[in-house]
């Protein structure tokens, strides 16, 4: 019983929710020789018998110093091992360049990968070189379409006004939590990501190993709050590592051993109620979740980054230190200070002629020049502390020679462009000025037209009454004529009724002499009749208008003793007797 009960203490209770840690393998392809290449080889037919899904993102001059390298990319895209191939510059410099320089990089770094890679290539990310941000790499991206930057910032490095919360969290906590910029009505997500060597080093310091340090940060971010604990959430963890590092046995061992594990569920735990798990992700599938929204953990908002704090945090100098530290390559420095000037100066311009579309083949050849021998503040540093100095004289050299170059040939161009736009102008005022001019005329028009309108109407209105007038008058004549007729009828049946004699009874052709003198005060009666029925009638303005012109016929012998039916009216006519 004793036993039983101690098992049901240990035992952990059901956790009521479930965090993932999608851990991500990822390649930043800097190398320099044939080893490199071949480590990198190695590997990543490792991780495709394993089934392990690996990011790369390459620079193009990467190929110049470790060649073949790009095609060991393409080969493993193709087996959809590396199942996102993103950008990573030109030059491998971004840093705090003047917003066109960097969209150079983004475009034709995304160029040379849709050529040379064509598989799986993704240029909406961006690994940043030497993690090194600035308000104009996010420009930049937002201008080009880059949406998910993948770096090692927390917002602890980004910006000193950060959340206190950052800094209680245990080394890589603020690396698994996902984060998001606005820029200018654009997000771009962040990807955070540890370098496999910096987990190594800081599991080592503590007497421990990766998985350990994995766990502690989570426990951490659960404590924080940051993580919810009553619904399944998720976590991300970019892991980098370079081919340089790939060539050393104990990183290589150290890569596959920690993909290993998490592929075994070997780290995976329960506390306080939630179930942790750590899984290997395609990256692809992350990038996809992200921008999709189908993404279920924290995404935190990110301030802007602070550039010079986040050159700090890298363990960069600002070019001023450099200049002091190392005076006896000061004058280098002071050079490559000036070339940045001189692209600063024609920045907004640049863009101008870019969004314009006004770059023939001769500026793109120029500017595809300066995106490969760009360097940023982070690779300045590099040059002046690790190089050999007549290597980086002529580095920077051919930096500044090419930033004369465009600074000359942009300028020229935008003056042609400003020309063109103002000829534009003031073709488009002269073609206001003509519609102003026709929209004048087309008024008038209207105008005269509504003025005639008014006189039509005036004379429709006086026709109807017109009309109206002769309607009265057809009525009234109608009526006098039903009235004779009545009153023809009614006499002529009342002699019939008197006079029975054969003469009365006869056609009144055939009547006597005597009976037809009778017959005129009839027809007078009925002239006269007319006559006033009708009388003269005024047409529109005054002219005529012509009535019937009526005309009686005697009886003649033989004749039906009727009356002659009147002519049809002659307009314009007179009275006739």
């Amino acid at each position: 019983m004793l036993t039983l009960l101690t098992l049901l203490l240990l035992t952990p209770a059901p956790a009521s929710a479930t965090v993932y840690v999608d851990v991500v393998p990822y390649v930043d392809s800097d190398a320099w020789s044939g080893e490199h290449v071949t480590a990198l080889r190695d590997f990543l037919s490792w991780c495709g018998e394993r089934g392990v899904k690996v990011a790369v993102f390459h620079y193009n001059l990467c190929e110049r110093t470790a060649p073949g390298i790009t095609r060991v990319i393409r080969e493993f895209a193709d087996q959809d091992v590396v199942t996102l191939v993103g950008l990573h510059t030109v030059s491998h410099s971004l840093g705090n360049l003047p917003v066109s320089v960097q969209y150079l990089e983004l475009k034709y770094n995304a160029e040379f990968l849709k050529e040379n890679v064509q598989v799986n290539v993704d240029d909406r990310v961006l690994s940043v070189p030497y993690w090194v941000l600035s308000p104009r790499t996010l420009r930049a991206c937002a201008l080009y379409g880059v949406r998910v930057i993948v770096s090692g910032n927390s917002p602890a490095t980004l910006s000193a006004n950060h959340d206190p919360v950052w800094d209680k969290l245990t080394f890589p906590a603020p690396y698994m939590v996902p984060g998001r910029f606005e820029v200018n009505g654009t997000t771009i997500y962040h990807l955070p990501a540890a370098i496999y060597s910096e987990l190594a080093n800081a599991a080592a310091s503590r007497n421990a190993t990766i998985g350990d340090l994995l766990r502690d940060a989570v426990r951490s971010l659960l404590d924080s709050g940051l993580v919810p604990t009553d619904r399944d959430a998720r976590l991300t963890l970019a892991v980098l590592v370079h081919p340089w590092e790939l060539a050393d046995d104990s990183v290589l061992n150290g890569v596959k051993q920690l993909l290993s594990q998490v592929a075994s569920g070997e780290l995976n735990f329960n506390y306080k109620g939630t179930s942790v798990r750590f899984r290997l992700a395609d990256p692809r599938r992350v990038v996809d979740d992200l921008l999709s929204g189908r993404f279920k953990g924290p995404v935190v908002s990110l301030p802007e980054p602070e550039y010079r704090r986040v050159l700090q945090s890298k363990g960069f100098d600002p070019w001023w230190k450099l200049s002091e530290r190392y005076s006896d390559k000061s004058d280098l420095v002071r050079t490559w200070r000036e070339a940045v000037q001189t692209l600063e100066s024609v920045d907004a311009e640049l863009l101008a002629l870019l969004r314009a579309g006004r770059v023939d083949e001769r500026l793109d050849e120029l500017l595809r020049r300066l995106a490969e021998v760009a360097v940023d503040e982070a690779e300045l540093n590099s040059m002046i502390k690790h190089w050999d100095v007549n290597a980086a004289a002529l580095s920077i050299q051919r930096f500044a020679s090419v930033s004369d170059e465009v600074y000359a040939e942009v300028t020229v161009r935008f003056s042609e462009l400003v020309e063109d736009e103002l000829n534009e102008v003031k073709a488009a005022e002269a073609e206001v000025e003509e519609l102003r001019k026709e929209r004048s005329k087309i008024e008038n028009d209207i105008n005269s037209l509504k003025e005639k309108i008014s006189d039509v109407s005036s004379e429709v209105s006086s026709m109807q009454r017109d009309l109206k007038s002769l309607a009265g008058k057809v009525s009234d004549l109608e009526h006098e004529i039903k009235s004779v007729e009545e009153h023809l009828s009614v006499q002529s049946k009342a002699e019939n009724d008197t006079d029975t004699s054969p003469e009365a009874q006869a056609p009144l052709g055939d009547r006597s002499g005597s009976e037809r003198e009778k017959e005129p005060i009839y027809a007078v009666t009925l002239l006269a009749a007319v006559l006033w029925g009708l009388g003269p009638c005024r047409w529109r303005r005054g002219s005529s208008c012509g009535c019937w012109s009526a005309r009686w016929r005697w009886p003649t012998p033989g004749s039906s003793g009727s009356v002659e039916t009147p002519p049809a009216a002659s307009w314009g006519g007179s009275w006739r007797s």
